[in-house]
């Protein structure tokens, strides 16, 4: 929704990304998304005078969830798992992500992460406050 408040928080989000970038920080975006591996034809065909029947199970595939994070350098993490992601489940595979940003050689108060907030994304305050790194929110949209 586009309402005055809405608005503002968005121009907050970009007056801070702006000065973050200023100060030489190390953007890197997160996001996830998932889909389901059920696949099934909706139409069929047959002959002429016959209708095209056949009894299919009404059992929907797994789910396959994706998240990851990139920067400007490029994927910085990925990862693919069958089920849902949950809050405790993002702030375990956000911790992975402070601990391979580490690895890489970076250092973690240059790490500015940007996220949106999904419902799984309520509680990465508790992995990322007391590190060093920054989490900027999105702004409405």
């Amino acid at each position: 929704m586009n309402t005055p408040e809405n608005k503002r928080k968005r121009a907050e989000y970009v007056e801070h990304l702006n000065r973050y970038i200023q100060q030489g920080k190390q953007i890197v975006w997160m996001d996830d998304t998932n889909f389901n591996l059920f696949c099934r034809r909706t139409r069929g065909r047959a002959r002429v005078g016959n209708r095209a029947v056949q009894h299919l199970p009404a059992a929907r595939g797994p789910n396959v969830h994706l998240i990851g994070a990139i920067s400007a350098a490029g994927v910085v993490q990925m990862e693919r798992r069958r089920g849902s992601f949950t809050a405790l489940l993002a702030n375990e595979w956000v911790r992975r992500l402070l601990e391979e940003w580490q690895a890489m050689g970076n250092e973690i108060a240059d790490l500015v992460l940007v996220s949106d907030n999904a419902p799984c994304h309520s509680s990465l305050e508790e992995a990322v406050n007391g590190t060093g790194a920054t989490l900027l929110r999105l702004g409405p949209y």
